[in-house]
């Protein structure tokens, strides 16, 4: 009885703590000469850039990253699949069942019996493995959708910002060949 509750327990301890999900590693970086990541309080950013004068390129590119709401749509999208991971690590929940049966015989009066237990569930032939792979598979096609996505938003934004230097020149050459 002794052996049985120490298996018990161990297999419940298992499944209980999981490992944090390794980084995405060539996704996370490969986008950062690109543009820099996004800050963790956006608020304060857009407040600031918004106060200046003039707008650079650096502060276009930071002000569209950081106030699209499609991206930071994708980037809680990484983080939900994150989230899926250690989900996945997780051995099932054990679960108390209680059951209750009741008869009623011929002569009026019932018999009852009540069962209790505990239901453990056997992971098998590396479902948690597989889970967690298929998890982490995941998290990455989320994390390159949203690098695609910030890139043309970026590279949107770049254009756009060459397109009104170029405006602003042609407009000071026009009113320099006026005079």
């Amino acid at each position: 009885m002794r052996t049985t509750g120490l298996v018990l327990t161990a297999l419940l301890w298992v499944g209980c703590a999981s490992p944090q999900p390794a980084g995405l590693g060539f996704v996370e970086q490969s986008d950062w000469a690109f543009a820099e990541p996004p800050p963790t309080r956006p608020e304060a950013v857009i407040t600031e850039i918004r106060s200046r004068d003039s707008l650079t390129l650096t502060d276009a590119l930071r002000l569209a990253d950081v106030s699209n709401p499609d991206l930071a749509a994708e980037r809680k999208e990484i983080d939900l699949a994150t989230a899926a991971i250690w989900q996945a690590k997780l051995y099932p929940n054990p679960s108390f069942v209680f059951e209750f049966e009741e008869w009623n015989l011929s002569s009026g009066s019932t018999i009852g019996k009540n069962v209790a237990g505990i239901s453990v569930p056997l992971v098998v032939s590396g479902r948690v493995g597989a889970a967690t792979s298929l998890a982490e598979r995941e998290r990455e096609v989320a994390a390159i959708e949203y690098l695609g996505g910030r890139r043309t938003l970026l590279s949107d934004v770049k254009r756009g910002y060459i397109r009104v230097l170029a405006a602003r020149e042609r407009v000071a050459l026009e009113e320099k060949s006026r005079e």
